[in-house]
């Protein structure tokens, strides 16, 4: 048994922990839109083929804001073709992905699903293929509340209230050679038979284990311990596509390993972040060199009187025990334990056993503002705090 000390004062303020850094991301690609969100023939499904079941485990991550619709997609999207009557939207195929795209899911369409899980619009433009007049027209259309073509265009189609998106993704990976507009001169494109472009294909549907939930929770923590500077960021993506929730058709919906250390730091990390200094033993790296074994951040809230505290252990071999100085926040209790780890690194969450992996609570000692809390190897961990009295 290895030991690491650590202090959490909230004079170490890093800066404020801003919502939109739960943000997530929604690509038409593979099985994300169709068969994820939306499935009409789903036993789960509303009235408008939104799957509910898929809207609940969205509403339990805690997204924030969410890009749309892309992703390698928006640079050969017509954001026209995505509004209107749906029986009137042409299919198209799709450049990015070899499919072919409906658009039985347009921007209306997402809107009213954004509203039912709580989460605001982010709203990609194609820099790809078109150009700064498409976007210009889709602002129009999206922001203005009347009086203009495009506007009037949106309130004939049901939307009678703007849009109003407030944060705009100005192309995506434009400087890839992947992407759609990025092409030299010598370029040539060969067709392709249109029977290789079906409809949702399974595509990138990896499968997480609870060591990547580790690295994972390991990276919110990075993302906090620099909220001076990071503002915003986004999951890729959501259901089914490199997401933390899979569903199948006709069938179930479940958690990835993935799901939990996003859900759980999103519902707790309030107020200010706080720098943790960590005396850790370190571990060795082949890249890296030596690396801290443990590493940590708080957050405040001192208006609720709440605060909470996230760790990972990255050793692999032996638990290590942790000696946490609170003494800096006055007087606390624990009011939540959670803790990620699988003496099986590869264990997954899959449609037969949904379950398999899940956080646990983990046992905590608290005594004259001293902490005490043990970790085994590769593991993440989060605490919540609450003032005494």
């Amino acid at each position: 048994m290895t030991a690491a000390r650590l202090t959490v004062d909230p004079r170490s303020a890093i800066g404020p922990v801003r919502r939109r850094l739960f943000g997530g991301f929604v690509e038409h690609l593979g099985r994300h839109m169709y068969d994820g969100l939306y499935e009409p023939g789903h036993p789960q499904a509303d009235e408008r083929g939104f799957r509910r079941d898929v809207v609940a485990l969205v509403r339990e991550l805690g997204v924030s804001t969410i890009r749309y619709p892309g992703g390698n997609f928006v640079s050969g999207f017509r954001w026209e073709d995505s509004v209107g009557p749906r029986g009137q939207r042409p299919r198209r195929l799709d450049l990015a992905w070899h499919s072919t795209e409906t658009n039985e899911v347009g921007l209306h369409e997402f809107a009213d699903w954004l509203e039912a899980v709580g989460s605001d619009l982010m709203l990609a433009v194609n820099l790809g293929t078109r150009g700064t007049l498409e976007a210009i027209d889709l602002l129009e259309y999206a922001n203005v509340p009347d009086g203009s073509t495009l506007s009037q265009q949106r309130i004939d189609n049901g939307r009678i209230e703007p849009l109003d998106v407030r944060v705009w993704c100005l192309g995506n990976e434009m400087d890839g050679p992947w992407q759609l507009g990025h092409r030299s001169a010598d370029d040539a494109v060969k067709p392709t038979a249109i029977d290789d472009w079906p409809i949702a294909p399974r595509l990138l549907e990896d499968v997480y284990s609870v060591q990547d939930a580790v690295v994972f929770g390991s990276l919110l923590i990075s993302l906090l311990a620099h909220a001076d500077r990071v503002a915003s960021a986004s999951l890729a993506q959501l259901v089914n596509v490199i997401a933390p929730i899979m569903t199948e058709p006709g069938g179930p919906a479940w958690r990835q390993t993935t799901f939990f250390p996003f859900a759980l730091t999103s519902r707790l990390a309030r107020g200010t972040a706080v720098r943790v200094p960590v005396e850790t033993p370190t571990i060795d790296t082949a890249t890296y060199g030596a690396v801290p074994a443990v590493t940590a951040v708080a957050t405040t809230d001192a208006d609720a009187g709440e605060a909470a505290l996230f760790l990972a252990h990255r050793g692999l071999e032996e638990p290590i025990d942790l000696e946490i100085d609170l003494r800096g926040l006055g007087e606390r209790e624990v009011v939540e334990t959670h803790l990620l780890h699988d003496d099986d690194l590869s264990a997954r969450n899959t449609r037969d056993e949904p379950e398999r992996v899940r956080p646990r609570a983990v046992e905590t000692r608290l005594e004259d503002g001293i902490l005490r809390v043990s970790l085994p190897p590769v593991a993440w961990a989060a605490l919540a705090l609450r003032r005494v009295g």
